[in-house]
């Protein structure tokens, strides 16, 4: 890896899939943990969602930083591939990046608190709220998948925090494009997903939180439309944010 940029991005990734791991181990140290269930919990609902926007605006966004700068490479690129195609291929590369380390962290998470710590005693699911609730097939949220099996609510947390990563860092990426200071371009993402997440807790529309859609951990069902249309609408923003940089009329602020 020449490019010191792209190499970044490598180490970034290393960060996002090790750090939810980490954080895991070192809270078992200094705490109780009742099994591997509460273990997997902890490693991704403690530390990721106060990280997610952060780990997913330093994931790709610096390389869009890079080429649009000065003496960047954007220019001769755009001038042979068009503009289009260039923020097309930056949005989807921003996308598989964020959806793989994203979901290869938690699934990290789940392998570590299953596969290092098989002592701990195994917490029988119990459904607190009676047994006149729908079938998990039709409310395919949180903890009640662990009632049928470990592997599918691990698989759903995965690909759904991936999805949720995918989405962050591909509108971080093309966001950044709009941005001629670079400081703005790396930090506006975080700051906004930061204070909506303070001004719906403060309402008390957490359950409208974009992170807590993105990751959900919490031990009781709800009704899944709510995580998937706040996911839906954050990949509809980034899908009409990359559209208007790459076919309106006037060029993105840092593309000019």
């Amino acid at each position: 890896m020449k490019n010191p940029v792209k190499t970044s991005t490598f180490l970034m990734s290393i960060v996002v899939l090790l750090s939810p791991s980490v954080f895991m181990e070192v809270s078992r140290a200094n705490g109780a943990v009742a099994d591997q269930f509460s273990l997997f919990t902890l490693g991704i609902s403690d530390f990721l969602p106060f990280f997610m926007p952060i780990f997913a605006a330093l994931l790709y966004a610096p390389v869009v930083m890079q080429e649009v700068g000065t003496g960047g490479a954007w220019g001769p690129i755009m001038a042979r591939r068009g503009r289009s195609p260039y923020v097309v291929r930056h949005a989807v590369r921003a996308a598989c990046a964020g959806f793989i380390v994203f979901a290869g962290g938690v699934a990290l998470v789940a392998v570590v608190s299953y596969g290092i710590h098989p002592h701990l005693i195994p917490v029988d699911f119990f459904n607190p709220f009676g047994d006149d609730l729908e079938p998990a097939a039709e409310r395919l949220t949180f903890s009640q998948l662990y009632a049928v099996s470990p592997v599918l609510y691990f698989a759903f947390q995965a690909i759904w925090v991936g999805i949720g990563g995918a989405a962050l860092s591909t509108l971080a990426a093309v966001g950044a494009m709009f941005f001629e200071n670079r400081f703005v371009a790396l930090l506006w993402l975080p700051v906004v997903v930061l204070l909506s997440e303070f001004v719906a807790g403060a309402l008390r529309v957490d359950h409208f939180s974009l992170i807590r859609s993105f990751i959900p951990t919490g031990v009781t069902q709800q009704d899944p439309l709510i995580p998937v249309t706040v996911g839906l609408i954050v990949f509809l923003i980034a899908g009409v944010v990359a559209a208007y940089a790459a076919f309106s009329a006037k060029l993105p602020k840092a593309l000019c």
